[in-house]
């Protein structure tokens, strides 16, 4: 997380969203409101009367806002009250690592170090932590996901602490997994800490040790971007887009 203060005291921050101009920030002690204009900070009053004020995850879903309190549940939280509107209570879990919504108005869920990734069905409720693989008699249940990204071939990309990276089609049930190895066309390292994709749709994998990992779609492999090639850190948290960077490493 990153510290900002607000009224002298430090605030410890999770997540962030922007929503209609307004920055959300998912803090250790609340969600907080950054106006840019003033360059104010404002402690958000939800509503929720409960010990558990650290938010560990929000994700932005049309006027609502999902809130994840570490221990205390998940909540749909509405935009333009800005009141707890209700809680998700078949979600039993520490919190959310990481959230995604697809095609079909269905939500992925990393649920956190140790918990499963599952599976919200948008109409019934249900929750589902074990998936079909086509041509296998094995269920897919991984488990310590760390980042998703969606795919419009209506494909999840899965990154995870300690087992790689995966890439599920959720209509066909096709899996494929990507580990590190010997192979410099490999993944870099099996510690998948981010995964994104850029405007020139290049599908970035960073990892925790090994750098970057970039796909290479017409191999089905890997390109390594390291420490030995300039990157800063092979500690890598967080991927953000700037083609000034990109240059030297096509």
């Amino acid at each position: 997380c990153f510290l900002v203060t607000i009224l002298s005291i430090y605030f410890c921050i999770n997540s962030i969203a922007e929503i209609n101009g307004e920055v959300w920030l998912g803090s250790d002690n609340g969600i907080v409101l950054y106006n840019r204009k003033l360059n104010t900070y404002h402690l958000l009053k939800t509503g929720l009367n409960s010990t558990f004020n650290e938010v560990k995850f929000i994700f932005p879903d049309k006027n609502k806002l999902w809130v994840s309190y570490y221990a205390g549940g998940l909540y749909v939280l509405d935009i333009a009250t800005r009141k707890i509107e209700k809680r998700v209570n078949q979600f039993n879990y520490g919190y959310v690592k990481a959230m995604i919504k697809d095609a079909k108005g269905n939500y992925w869920i990393a649920a956190g170090t140790n918990d499963p990734f599952i599976r919200l069905d948008a109409k019934t409720g249900r929750i589902e932590k074990q998936f079909r693989v086509k041509g296998s008699s094995h269920l897919f249940v991984p488990i310590n996901v760390q980042d998703l990204l969606l795919d419009k071939d209506e494909t999840v990309w899965i990154g995870t602490r300690s087992d790689g990276l995966y890439r599920y089609n959720y209509s066909t049930r096709e899996l494929s997994h990507y580990q590190a190895g010997s192979d410099s066309t490999l993944l870099s390292n099996n510690h998948v800490s981010v995964i994104f994709r850029d405007s020139r749709n290049r599908l970035w994998v960073g990892t925790y040790g090994g750098g970057l990992s970039l796909y290479q779609p017409q191999t089905n492999t890997f390109k390594t971007i390291n420490q030995k090639k300039g990157l800063l850190n092979d500690a890598v948290c967080g991927i953000m887009e700037d083609t000034r960077i990109y240059r030297d490493w096509e």
